[in-house]
């Protein structure tokens, strides 16, 4: 009797402190971070941004660096650097932690100047395109923290005019982004998610052609912009 007693607690002792150790086998983590789980957001709708825009004329070797600085609250125009664009963001958690997604946005413009007399003048038009590809591993703390580094490349492309079809306007730019990123989820299938980024600029160029070999313009042009940034997120 004593024997079965002592093995009974020694079972009671083991199992226990298994539990102890692994608490994620007794019972998943309600957060980002899950095998099978899609997070939609809306991404760098909040930020600080510093930017800088380096251009090169390969004709003259004339370089130029300018830098800005932004604050968007609840949105932000963009500047010239596709980074602080709100976008939409999609990833899907291949395991646990383990994420592969993107995040997109497309933004197009027009611009019409109405003169007295009923006359107006086509001032031009310009339409954006984004893609941000990426990786990451999301590690959920408990119900309602985790971190979620990401990384991936970023490609924008531009095409547009200046009115009335006197100039074209191309552009594109690729960046290597990387984000620290911190969860905050307040209640479940929501989520705050925020922290520092880098958007390194890799290369690109801007064309302006005015319809002539010789009146074409080609410059060639990286944007790379850092700062802190949020946005929301719902997670299924």
């Amino acid at each position: 009797m004593k024997l079965r007693n002592s093995v009974l607690v020694l079972a009671a002792t083991l199992g226990t402190s298994a539990l102890l150790a692994n608490p994620v086998a007794a019972q998943e983590v309600e957060n980002i971070g899950n095998q099978g789980q899609f997070v939609i957001g809306a991404e760098r709708i909040t930020g600080l941004f510093f930017d800088k825009t380096h251009l090169e004329n390969p004709d003259t070797d004339a370089e130029s660096d300018t830098s800005t600085t932004r604050i968007g609250l609840l949105g932000s125009d963009g500047g010239d650097s596709p980074s602080g664009t709100p976008r939409l963001g999609f990833d899907y958690l291949v395991t646990d932690g383990l994420s592969v997604g993107g995040a997109l946005w497309l933004t197009t413009e027009s611009t019409e100047t109405e003169i007295s007399g009923g006359d107006s003048t086509d001032d031009g038009s310009l339409t954006t395109f984004y893609i941000n590809p990426r990786v990451g591993y999301a590690y959920a703390i408990d119900d309602t923290f985790a971190i979620w580094p990401r990384a991936g490349v970023a490609f924008a492309t531009a095409s547009g005019d200046t009115g009335d079809g006197e100039v074209d306007i191309s552009a594109n730019s690729l960046q290597l982004t990387l984000e620290g990123n911190v969860v905050i989820s307040p209640m479940e299938h929501f989520a705050i998610i925020g922290g520092p980024f880098l958007d390194l600029g890799l290369s690109g160029s801007r064309e302006l052609d005015a319809g002539s070999a010789t009146e074409t313009q080609e410059i060639d042009m990286k944007f790379t912009t850092f700062g802190i940034a949020a946005g929301i997120a719902g997670y299924f």
